[in-house]
């Protein structure tokens, strides 16, 4: 019987089988450092991270540039109310 290779998680520290590391050529082994599930917890917390910094900057662009966004916003229900114009079969003004 042919005995399955292990490796160990350099995050978590756990000896696993090969089929728990995702593959990459360029390590000498050809496979991830890290465990998949170590991966995919540093990609779920990396994500998250992400998504508040993007929603920070944001904020500070609404905050710093505020005639810009209301005018955009502006823009945007405009071309909504014209949609639901059309859909009705009504003509606007807007639309000539």
């Amino acid at each position: 019987m042919i005995a399955e290779i292990k490796k160990t998680c350099s995050r978590c520290g756990t000896e696993k089988p090969l089929s728990g590391f995702s593959k990459r050529k360029a390590n000498s082994d050809g496979y991830h450092y890290n465990c998949l599930e170590c991966t995919r917890a540093e990609g779920r917390k990396r994500s998250r991270l992400s998504a508040e910094q993007c929603r920070q900057r944001s904020r500070e662009y609404r905050r710093l540039h505020p005639k810009a966004c209301n005018d955009r916003t502006k823009q945007w229900r405009a071309k909504q109310d014209i949609e639901g114009l059309r859909a009705k079969g009504a003509k606007s003004t807007l639309c000539s």
